[in-house]
């Protein structure tokens, strides 16, 4: 889980590229009354993916409090790879830091590919990166194998939905912020059938684990 809390018993299982910068500021709103701002701490930079980190569902699923309410943000998993492609590697330039792009140039990679190149090749893309492979890893190695577990299970589009919910348990809760947005639209559209249809295998258990879920 990325967030808990005891009083009232609320945990929230963040995954990569399903709002889940937006969902820890807002937790960090929640908790201290004023927005989460980058800081230093002994030379080291702490963001707020520091602050509540997003860990795979082997690790937290046995620190559930009993009784909690459990819930999650998930996806259409073709778009959070394309969200990923357009926020980490146009927007951000990813591929282009050196000691990545001197990985990936050994390895016959682009640091440039299109969308649909990286589709193409993401699986080399994930031996050589570990932030693109942490991003990119199924729903399921964040939230489990079982959607009845958690109580409430929302596509980014439900936030509203989520909002409501978290209003009827807390008091004074802000608005969700929508961070992580930039880079250029891209969606299904801007890829071919075979890219589509390789994510779709790729992801199949996603969609059979929490197809009900994601909004496809």
């Amino acid at each position: 889980m990325s967030a808990h809390y005891s009083n009232p018993k609320v945990s929230y299982f963040s995954v990569p590229k399903c709002a889940c910068t937006s969902l820890k500021a807002f937790f960090f709103r929640l908790e201290n009354d004023r927005n989460f701002r980058k800081c230093r701490v002994n030379g080291r930079l702490f963001t707020v993916q520091d602050v509540y980190p997003t860990r795979p569902f082997a690790e937290v699923a046995a620190d559930t409090a009993e009784g909690a309410w459990k819930f999650a943000v998930v996806r259409d998993p073709v778009a959070r790879v394309l969200s990923f492609y357009r926020t980490n590697i146009v927007h951000r330039g990813l591929l282009n830091r050196p000691q990545l792009a001197r990985k990936l140039t050994a390895n016959g990679l682009s640091t440039s590919p299109n969308a649909s190149e990286f589709v193409q090749q993401l699986e080399r893309y994930q031996e050589v990166s570990v932030p693109i492979q942490w991003h990119t890893q199924p729903l399921s190695f964040f939230l489990g194998n079982d959607a009845a577990w958690f109580d409430l299970l929302v596509s980014p589009s439900e936030l509203g939905t989520l909002h409501s919910e978290l209003s009827s348990r807390f008091e004074n809760v802000p608005e969700i912020p929508h961070r992580n947005s930039k880079g250029p639209k891209i969606s299904r559209e801007d890829l071919g059938a075979a890219e589509i249809a390789k994510l779709e295998t790729m992801y199949s258990q996603d969609f059979e684990i929490f197809g009900d879920y994601i909004g496809r």
